[in-house]
């Protein structure tokens, strides 16, 4: 079992050179912004909830990247509009997932 039941990491890699990354595409805002929306959300480390920057993630042609853990799904996000998708998901399936495990409970 996961230690989190989601935790998204944002990559903010910077590479020397000014080569593309995705610490290129001004990822400091994009991580303070989904820290800021998760947390509006009720999406808090106590419920369950992490988002983290990270290093490096190897597909900085696509970036930048988000990859959400335990799922494994990646995102290419650049805007808040794509954070706020990618959040509403996320908590759309654990809202999911806890409706499904009360539905059984109560049939049990």
């Amino acid at each position: 079992m996961s230690f989190y039941k989601s935790h998204l990491f944002i990559c903010n890699n910077r590479k020397p050179g000014g080569k593309n990354c995705c610490g290129s595409y001004s990822t400091d805002d994009l991580i303070a912004y989904a820290k800021r929306r998760a947390k509006e959300l009720g999406m808090t480390k106590d419920k369950g909830f992490r988002v983290s920057s990270s290093g490096c993630m190897g597909r900085c042609k696509s970036g930048p990247v988000i990859v959400e853990y335990p799922s494994g799904k990646w995102f290419k996000c650049s805007t808040e509009d794509a954070i706020d998708r990618i959040l509403h998901s996320i908590l759309q399936v654990h809202q999911s997932s806890t409706i499904k495990l009360r539905a059984k409970i109560v049939e049990d």
